[in-house]
C-alpha cells in the first residue's frame, strides 16, 4: 500500500527519478526507462506504484516514458501474442 504524498514530495521524488536517469544512460544508454525506474526503486527502497503516482502527475515525464516504451516495444498494443502463451 502507497502513502499519501504531497505535490511537492511527487516533484522531489521525479527529480530524483531523473536525475538516476541520467545517470545510468551515461554508462548504458540502450537500457530502458521501466528498467532504470524499477533499479531506482529498488535502490531507494521506494515503492513502484508510488513513482508511477508520481510519473503520472508530470505530464512531461509521463510522455518521455510513454514515448520510451514505444520505442522499446514494451506497450500492449505493441506486444504481439504467442500461440504458446
Amino acid at each position: 500500500m502507497t502513502k499519501e504524498i504531497s505535490d511537492e514530495e511527487y516533484s522531489i521524488l521525479v527529480l530524483s527519478v531523473i536525475k538516476h536517469i541520467e545517470q545510468v544512460k551515461t554508462k548504458d544508454s540502450d537500457i530502458s526507462l521501466i528498467d532504470i525506474i524499477y533499479d531506482y526503486c529498488f535502490k531507494n527502497n521506494v515503492e513502484p506504484e508510488m513513482v508511477g503516482d508520481a510519473i503520472s502527475n508530470d505530464i512531461y515525464f509521463k510522455s518521455f516514458i510513454s514515448k520510451d516504451c514505444e520505442n522499446n516495444n514494451m506497450l500492449k498494443k505493441n506486444i504481439k501474442k504467442s500461440k504458446d502463451w
